[in-house]
């Protein structure tokens, strides 16, 4: 779980991430009381359709890493002292991303950004376009600590073709 508050109190907004099988009402209680000094209304609770294909992987309570990239045809991994990221993926018809998985033993602000992030690939056209976008929204919307981001978007080029070992192609 994780709560970040945006603004200063008591008109702060923020957004809870629940990540997993949690009573949601028992989850908003205890981390907005924390965060925002207060309990906070249900109503406007929204769950991500995803969420639940996303997690089902990291519900086991012996959980302590991201596995998730094992099954994919093509791997890519990055290191970075004892932090490492992986990147899954399927490609169909050599021209669509079928589906991606991210894992690994890193930092990322918010949490479930990394999912969706890679979640937001499955079915687009292989194009510099779709890297571009990714790479934007790796920028803007995501925080990494372990990792470089660049590093991450060489990874996903390499993934689908657009990079060899040495560079661009």
């Amino acid at each position: 779980m994780g709560a970040t508050r945006i603004g200063p109190r008591p008109l702060a907004t923020g957004v809870l991430e629940i990540v997993g099988q949690y009573e949601n009402e028992i989850a908003i209680k205890c981390i907005t009381k924390d965060v925002f000094d207060q309990e906070l209304e249900t109503k406007t609770l929204r769950e991500n359709p995803d969420l639940q294909r996303l997690t089902k992987p990291y519900e086991d309570p012996r959980w302590t890493r991201f596995n998730g990239v094992e099954t994919y045809p093509k791997k890519c991994s990055i290191r970075s002292g004892d932090f490492t990221l992986r990147l899954g993926i399927s490609i169909v018809e050599d021209k669509y991303i079928g589906d991606m998985a991210i894992d690994g033993s890193f930092y990322a602000s918010p949490p479930n950004e990394p999912f969706n992030l890679v979640n937001t690939l499955a079915g687009m056209p292989i194009t510099d376009q779709t890297i571009y976008a990714f790479e934007v929204r790796l920028d803007k919307q995501l925080e990494l600590y372990g990792v470089e981001k660049d590093e991450v978007t060489c990874c996903l080029k390499r993934l689908v073709g657009l990079y060899d070992e040495e560079g661009p192609r």
